[in-house]
């Protein structure tokens, strides 16, 4: 999914409503880029990492791996992840570092691109395969029954939910976009374009 313009927007509006935060929460959100979602969630204390300088305002920003953080055990009460998982290595130690630095009960939000979306159905359907193509950088899609059991194991699953169903599965989603001929906050999370997941640390 693009990462500038009107569908992204929505995608962190999606988001910024299942953030629980008040003036004293400590927010890591790994992957920042520009914090846009912090500026559409209430006021906390924010903290925003990535790989190279993207946002200047609205929080403290680090320039950090996604895989190692520099922040002692347990001292965040949220951690968000959106559009990180699916470029990194190793993906698994990126949960484990979220798990580490979250505090008991604290709470994470995962965002990540759908490999077994409605779009990609039709084409594996069709024969059509060799169009299947994952996002830009994209290491890895995820089918949600893996991902789940990959983050069941650190984590309490509470909710989750699509973002981006398409009425138009195959080849036009770009249309379907401009259209609105789509689902925007989707009930079928396995078939939508993104899934995203809120948990629980264990």
């Amino acid at each position: 999914m693009n990462y500038t313009g009107g569908l992204r927007e929505k995608r962190l509006r999606h988001v910024a409503k299942m953030v629980e935060v008040n003036s004293d929460s400590l927010w890591l959100d790994v992957g920042c880029y520009d914090g846009r979602l912090f500026e559409l969630t209430p006021p906390a204390l924010k903290v925003g990492t990535d790989l190279k300088i993207n946002v200047g305002k609205n929080c403290l920003f680090l320039v950090s791996s996604a895989e190692y953080f520099p922040f002692r055990n347990s001292v965040f009460d949220l951690v968000t992840s959106l559009e990180v998982i699916e470029h990194l290595p190793n993906d698994f130690q990126h949960l484990r570092e979220i798990h580490r630095v979250l505090k008991p009960q604290g709470l994470f939000i995962l965002e990540t691109t759908n490999d077994d979306r409605l779009t990609n159905r039709f084409k594996r359907l069709l024969g059509l395969t060799k169009y299947i193509t994952k996002g830009k950088s994209h290491l890895r899609e995820y089918h949600l029954t893996e991902l789940l059991e990959m983050i069941s194991s650190l984590f309490r699953v509470e909710s989750v939910r699509g973002f981006f169903l398409p009425l138009i599965p195959i080849f036009v989603h770009k249309l379907a976009s401009r259209l609105h001929l789509y689902i925007e906050d989707s009930p079928f999370p396995n078939i939508s374009w993104v899934f995203v997941i809120k948990c629980r640390k264990c």
